[in-house]
């Protein structure tokens, strides 16, 4: 019997304001890949779908179609886990964005 293919989603981010930001932050977007399907292949992951930002998504009111979109396929099944490279590349607004897929309505 096959083993059931487990599906991995990379969200990539990379802030357009990087001044005063440790290394860390500004890593490129091509080297949160390679360091995300490098993680997915030692865990045994398909990649599904890469998604890329390339903004600030600290201030109000800012959209992020790509996160939002990474976030709904992980919550209705389409994806088995999602990467970022940092917690500061998913989200700096606090709890409520994580508690979104840890607590599902």
């Amino acid at each position: 019997m096959a083993s059931r293919v487990r599906y991995l989603d990379l969200l990539l981010r990379k802030s357009q304001v990087v001044r005063g930001t440790t290394t860390r932050d500004i890593l490129s977007l091509k080297s949160q890949e390679s360091q995300g399907r490098a993680w997915g292949k030692r865990h045994g992951y398909t990649i599904r779908r890469v998604f890329r930002e390339n903004l600030s998504a600290y201030e109000a009111g800012v959209k992020r179609p790509d996160f939002d979109e990474a976030v709904q396929a992980l919550l209705d099944g389409e994806s088995d886990c999602l990467w970022v490279y940092d917690s500061s590349r998913y989200s700096r607004k606090g709890a409520g964005d994580v508690l979104r897929i840890l607590e599902p309505a």
